[in-house]
């Protein structure tokens, strides 16, 4: 799934207020922190409340009706048009769509190198997140955007069912479909990513065992030393001995 983080706004309204019937050119996640009200899209009133999202495609004509002072979070993105038209409406949070929300707010606020790739990664991970919620399945692109998804994220806990769960499987399911599109169940797809990753660092920086298994995703040194032994017969630092460059 493409996805491209436009911006992103913090927006307060101290009374109510009522916004004409507009269209916007990108795509915008809404996610009321405070107030309550409503808004017509596509000949349908949308009811909101606090901590609920809306989603609401490029090009479609809407209103807003705030009843009573709000507090929005607001983000302009740009995916395809199937996959905004299929997420759009309005949804409930949960603690898992908060935290992301709330930590692409500080990451926004932050402006470091970091925030770019930090708030990309985010909204992916939400608009799955509500896919799931439309009941729509994974197929094979979505798989292929597991595994990116892997590969760039591989240094953050990850684990078969937040995986699964972002493509709408069973754990038990998505390990073997994982497996039937990549020959590879995905642990050991992560590990063996993880493992390349600290291989690379090993070759090219002074960093030590301890600072390499920190950014690449491992618990500790040992855990790091342990799978590296398995999977390459020595350990980090003989291996670092007779491969240093």
């Amino acid at each position: 799934m493409d996805i491209l983080f436009v911006k992103m706004y913090d927006v307060h309204h101290k009374n109510p207020l009522t916004v004409d019937f507009h269209t916007h050119v990108n795509h915008e996640l809404i996610f009321y922190r405070e107030g309550e009200g409503s808004f017509f899209m596509e000949n349908q009133e949308l009811l909101y409340k606090k901590d609920t999202i809306a989603i609401i495609p490029r090009g479609v004509r809407h209103n807003e009706i705030n009843l009573k002072s709000s507090h929005n979070i607001i983000v302009a993105f740009r995916c395809s048009a199937e996959v905004a038209s299929i997420i759009s409406g309005v949804y409930d949070t949960d603690p898992t769509l908060t935290f992301l929300l709330e930590q692409m707010l500080r990451d926004w606020e932050r402006h470091d190198e970091f925030s770019p790739s930090l708030l990309r990664c985010q909204l992916e991970h939400i608009l799955l997140l509500l896919l799931e919620r439309s009941g729509h399945r994974g197929s094979g692109r979505d798989f292929d955007y597991i595994k990116g998804y892997i590969d760039k994220n591989f240094d953050q806990p990850l684990t078969c069912a937040m995986l699964a769960k972002m493509c709408n499987y069973s754990t038990d399911r998505f390990r073997h479909a994982f497996f039937e599109h990549f020959g590879i169940f995905p642990k050991q797809y992560i590990q063996k990513r993880r493992l390349k990753e600290a291989e690379k660092h090993l070759c090219q920086s002074d960093m030590s065992v301890t600072e390499i298994a920190g950014r690449c995703g491992f618990y500790d040194s040992a855990q790091l030393s342990a799978m590296f032994r398995t999977e390459y017969g020595v350990s980090p630092t003989e291996y670092r001995a007779k491969n240093i460059t």
